[in-house]
């Protein structure tokens, strides 16, 4: 299911990982202006961290428009300034092969 907090404008999504731990994908800022923060966790602390292993960003045409490969880190930020203003899908890849999309709006500054 997904979450949006409007105060601090961070999308929270939540999924069953493949090993069947519940995962949580935090985005944010959304809508951003530059930089784009991602993290991946594991819900039950006793379990180690999930990492991301790569990251799209399409268009709404589908035009990929920024492509992230051999990550794997459980958080990370991108410079989006090159993007225009817009509505894009962020895919997210965790570790595990698991594909996650969310909504992105990106603004002026």
């Amino acid at each position: 299911y997904l979450i949006t907090n409007q105060v601090t404008n961070i999308i929270l999504s939540r999924f069953n990982f493949l090993n069947g731990e519940l995962g949580e994908l935090l985005i944010y800022p959304n809508p951003c202006t530059d930089k784009l923060n991602l993290r991946v966790k594991v819900i039950d602390q006793s379990v180690s961290g999930i990492q991301i292993r790569s990251i799209r960003i399409f268009d709404i045409t589908g035009r990929i428009m920024h492509s992230l490969r051999d990550i794997y880190a459980p958080h990370h930020e991108i410079n989006l300034d090159f993007l225009p203003t817009g509505v894009y899908i962020i895919e997210v890849y965790d570790e595990f092969g698991q594909r996650h999309f969310e909504k992105l709006r990106k603004e002026l500054k």
